[in-house]
């Protein structure tokens, strides 16, 4: 057997059907700056390889390469990576497939001194089948060349130096699996809840000779929920049933129900070729007018941004378990859902994601660096690399009932793009997705630049719904509201880099990580030059209230905007330099507790009705209109608005009555009315506010207002003369001038 074809792997990394041999753990490393490995045969095993990594993992995070401004060891030329493995008795026709994590920016594959196949699809899972190329019963050696970067790849945050400081290397698990011929290559499970069941496609690996059977089990633990078959002729390859479901509880951020779906397949023989399992989850979400439903309810996608920044091990780790007590983090937060950054969410993280609750837009890394250009021209070769790509990352992630969308591109310009690339990122790839995915919605770009709706200059776009961007950059205060043609749902784009000043004590934290926090040296030391050196500490304090302050500001002003159903808050974590997360680096909340954090995002919160000033004079009347968000999961029918004031020289109170909302409204609770009290001296005070449904407590809030004392007009105060006029120099200060 020669160069083998490698395919999407769609199965868990971590199966227990099939017999598997584990490559992760030590293997031996050679650089290879000069790319004479192949040459002097050192995928044979000749050459001695001297260094060690672990896999999974990436040698720029385990000691070796050399220092840089960013990172304590780092280098980027090829290098190869080598160890044997035993393999057990393969007759009766087993087979033997290599399986393969994820290498970034490619690997060649050898086996016992025989190429096995070039991989360049660094975001997608693989498989390949080498049993022509093994030696049961002997030692068996692997080799593998990660490569420089090719000229047609993949394309996002991973290579991108200046976000995630760069590393390469075998960042996915290794293993071997064996299995019967043919054996079980693809399976996609399409919940169905109108059916109350799944539509299942499988694939194997080749035509049967004779009949075969493929026999499904749905269970819960131990229970057993639906079963189905399907039956193959001589020459097929493929088959579809339906399989009904009994007593199932659909999968949501509230409740991530998850079942296993055992599937096996046997030969006309009756014996048993192969058995594979996955999870899923009974999931829907659609667009219905301008609004989201998850399972037939209304839901606010509130989304972070993930950069993928690991000071640690640089790159993704491989195991679910990191993922989850963050990812539950966020969910105590109020989030529901994360986007990376034109980067896909790794097969890990997604596990993770199904089991805590947290909903997913896949997004393809298209173009962000020096490629970021090429969206605008794509030649065929991208076309058909792109499109190649698509198909791998939506088979590997579309059995997942974390993953609810996929994006296709973020941030292209209309202006910018041809025809050609209009249609391929608007329409062809687009079309492409649903076809894989039917059950998933799709957004052809997020940040598109140029449109405000579906029809452009290029012609109609085809997508499930906008992600937009703010006109502009959002102030405090600020209420413009998003351009759309009220089409389909919005959602607000890397929203909206609200940042805190870093703090230099935070150095610490970094000592046993592979990242250098050199922007804190640089802090220090411009600070230092610019004698405010000791400011620093408070530079620090008031930022993170000021960073709280707009972020509040911001979620608020989507909560009662009727143009947004959601946003993507950008970041849940620091980046770095870039200090605009929730948490820091490291998953630490920085300055906001998750009590008070729900108070703007939470399912039901009570908002201003509409923002504006904040500053009255004492003894006048005020009204503030105040409003109710709610996506909680009944409709709220008795509810009141219970509010009164602090810091007021008197304690004033009320109640207002919202009425019914029913899910996925906003609606008026009516005016907070009152005279500010007298007072001699301007004072700060609080309206707070509780939203309470039938004696229970759903949420509070509340906002700072300042009272001044009425003061006489400035002419007044000077004694002008009227007709006369006041000029202000920098100079003389006030001047009076009165006419001739």
């Amino acid at each position: 057997m020669g160069a083998a074809g490698f395919i999407p792997d769609v199965f868990p990394s971590r199966g227990h059907c099939r017999p598997s041999i584990d490559l992760n753990g030590t293997w031996h490393l050679r650089m290879d700056p000069g790319n004479v490995g192949a040459r002097e045969g050192w995928h044979e095993g000749k050459g001695r390889f001297q260094r060690k990594m672990v896999v999974p993992g990436v040698p720029q995070a385990q000691g070796l390469g050399r220092p840089t401004r960013h990172l304590k060891t780092f280098f980027d030329e090829p290098f190869w990576i080598r160890r044997s493995f035993g393999v057990p008795d393969l007759t009766g026709g087993k087979r033997l497939w290599l399986r393969l994590g994820g290498i970034l920016p490619a690997g060649d594959v050898y086996l016992n001194g025989s190429h096995v196949g070039f991989t360049k699809s660094s975001r997608t899972p693989q498989r390949v089948d080498v049993t022509d190329l093994v030696r049961p019963g002997e030692d068996n050696l692997i080799a593998i060349r990660i490569c420089e970067p090719p000229e047609i790849r993949l394309d996002g945050v991973y290579e991108m130096p200046g976000l995630t400081y760069n590393w390469t290397g075998p960042y996915g698990p290794i293993s071997c699996e064996i299995t019967g011929n043919p054996s079980i290559t693809d399976i996609y499970v399409h919940p169905d809840l109108e059916s109350r069941g799944v539509h299942l496609s499988v694939e194997i690996s080749g035509p049967a000779e004779e009949p075969s059977r493929l026999v499904i089990a749905v269970r819960d633990g131990g229970k057993r929920m639906g079963t189905g078959g399907i039956e193959l002729g001589p020459g097929e390859d493929r088959g579809k049933t339906f399989v009904g479901l009994k007593d199932y509880r659909t999968w949501s951020p509230d409740d991530p129900t998850l079942y296993d779906l055992q599937l096996s397949l046997y030969g006309g023989d009756g014996e048993r070729l192969d058995k594979v399992g996955t999870r899923f989850g009974m999931r829907n979400l659609e667009v219905r007018g301008n609004k989201f439903l998850l399972n037939g309810k209304p839901v606010l996608l509130r989304l972070y941004g993930d950069n993928h920044l690991h000071p640690d091990t640089l790159s993704p780790p491989a195991d679910k378990n990191w993922y989850i007590p963050r990812l539950r983090l966020a969910r105590k937060y109020g989030m529901n859902g994360v986007k990376g950054c034109v980067e896909a969410i790794p097969q890990a993280y997604i596990e993770a994601a199904d089991e805590v609750g947290m909903m997913i837009i896949q997004e393809m890394p298209f173009g962000l660096s020096h490629l970021r250009e090429n969206k605008y021209t794509i030649d065929g070769d991208f076309r058909d690399y792109y499109s190649f790509e698509l198909d791998g990352l939506v088979k590997t992630s579309r059995n997942h009932p974390s993953v609810v969308a996929y994006s296709m591109s973020s941030e292209v310009e209309l202006a910018k793009q041809t025809q050609e690339s209009f249609d391929f990122f608007s329409r062809d790839l687009v079309n492409q997705s649903r076809e894989l995915a039917p059950h998933a919605l799709v957004v052809d770009c997020t940040g598109y630049v140029g449109p405000e709706g579906l029809k452009t200059s290029r012609g109609v776009r085809q997508t499930d719904f906008y992600v937009s961007l703010f006109p502009g950059r959002k102030d405090v205060l600020d209420e413009t509201p998003p351009k759309t043609d009220g089409r389909l749902p919005v959602i607000l784009h890397e929203y909206h880099w609200w940042s805190c000043y870093p703090d230099v004590r935070d150095r610490k934290k970094y000592e046993e990580t592979q990242m250098r926090p050199f922007w804190l040296d640089s802090l220090e030391r411009t600070a230092r030059e610019n004698g405010q050196e000791h400011l620093l500490k408070t530079f620090r304090r008031n930022s993170l209230w000021l960073q709280a302050l707009c972020r509040k500001d911001g979620i608020e002003y989507v909560r009662r905007s009727p143009h947004t159903e959601g946003y993507i808050l950008w970041l849940l974590i620091d980046l770095g330099l870039w200090s605009e997360g929730l948490f820091d680096d490291f998953w630490r909340p920085k300055n906001v507790s998750a009590r008070e954090f729900l108070k703007s995002n939470g399912d039901t919160v009570v908002v201003l009705g509409r923002e504006g000033n904040r500053c009255f004079t004492i003894g006048k009347d005020l009204s503030v209109p105040i409003g109710v968000d709610h996506y909680g999961g009944e409709a709220l029918r008795k509810s009141r608005v219970k509010w009164w004031t602090t810091g007021t020289p008197t304690k004033l109170s009320g109640t207002l009555v919202p009425g019914e909302i029913e899910p996925g409204n906003r609606a008026d609770a009516g005016n907070v009315e009152f005279t500010l009290p007298e007072a001699k001296e301007p004072y700060a005070f609080d309206l707070n506010v509780e939203l309470i449904q039938r004696g229970q407590l759903i949420n509070t809030n509340e906002w700072s207002f300042w009272a001044f004392p009425r003061v006489a007009p400035l002419e007044d105060m000077l004694g002008v003369r009227k007709g006369g006029m006041i000029r202000m120099d920098a100079r003389e200060g006030v001047k009076i001038i009165t006419d001739a």
